[in-house]
């Protein structure tokens, strides 16, 4: 595991805990509720494990929303993306390749993440009170475009770079 995946997957799983904490999200209360009353190092622990368990789950989330993305060319992404053996052939030659690509995945991930949360926002009874729920919404949905924009741009420098070498 290196450096990158271990704080890439903490910082996501974390963003993710503390804004479905603040959002009310059921699963992520539950998850309070029981580690709450833990004793401290053992809720410590729980807590970073969980945490790190919902950064790798959205990563995941994150890189199937980028395959359905290419596959129908949403958002432009198929313009943007490279192939992985040109991907590979350019890295050698350009060392800031890996920097971008990490970019790249980050934000590919947040917009999974934005995804994941307004699902689970709306799958809990969010169409009982529309205009707070419905706001939230959107917003978690105009976040979740433009980390998808975000994702796009990296990947255009990318295939840039990567065609020039």
């Amino acid at each position: 595991m290196t450096t990158y995946e271990l704080v890439n997957y903490l910082f996501l799983g974390g963003l993710f805990f503390f804004l479905g904490f603040l959002m009310d999200i059921p699963v992520i209360m539950v998850v309070w509720d029981k580690l709450h009353n833990l004793p401290a190092i053992l809720q410590l622990a729980s807590y970073i494990i969980f945490i790190y368990f919902l950064g790798v789950l959205l990563s995941r989330i994150g890189s199937f929303l980028k395959e359905i993305s290419m596959k129908w060319n949403l958002f432009g992404m198929k313009k943007t993306s490279v192939d992985y053996e040109t991907f590979v052939k350019s890295e050698m030659d350009d060392d800031k390749l890996p920097i971008l690509n990490r970019q790249a995945n980050l934000y590919r991930n947040l917009a999974g993440m934005f995804l994941t949360l307004t699902l689970l926002y709306l799958v809990d009874g969010g169409f009982s009170n529309i205009s707070t729920k419905a706001g939230l919404a959107v917003l978690l949905l105009i976040f979740m475009l433009i980390f998808l924009l975000s994702w796009k741009k990296q990947n255009g420098y990318i295939r840039r770079r990567a065609d020039n070498t």
